[in-house]
């Protein structure tokens, strides 16, 4: 309901993502080679780190991999680190030019497109 509320008011800036198995698994990977080669930089802030640590990879009795996390109050449900992937997800995609119009009522509207 959020993704269709947000593309009514955004339109085709908006991208929902379903959050299905192969769509979890390849965005905690991402995260997981990212972290693990040092180029990803965390704040010291515990309760983002205890999100990013909370994610664990489960191995179902059929064989299936899953990528979940236990609500705690300090972790939540991993928000932070799905916050982080789905970030992550869309710097690796191309994205379409984005206009941006100033607000600044001093100047005239500049217009920049974003590449």
């Amino acid at each position: 309901m959020l993704a269709e509320e947000l593309q009514q008011r955004w339109g085709s800036r908006v991208e929902p993502v379903t959050f299905t198995l192969a769509v979890k698994e390849d965005l905690a990977v991402r995260v997981k080679r990212l972290l693990e080669d040092g180029r990803l930089r965390i704040p010291a802030d515990p309760a983002v780190r205890a999100a990013l640590a909370a994610v664990k990879r489960i191995v179902t009795p059929a064989g299936n991999v899953r990528f979940d996390a236990d609500r705690t109050e300090r972790a939540g449900h991993a928000d932070h680190f799905w916050a982080l992937a789905l970030a992550l997800l869309a710097a690796d995609q191309p994205a379409s030019p984005v206009e941006f119009l100033s607000t600044n009522t001093r100047r005239p509207s500049a217009r920049v497109t974003a590449f």
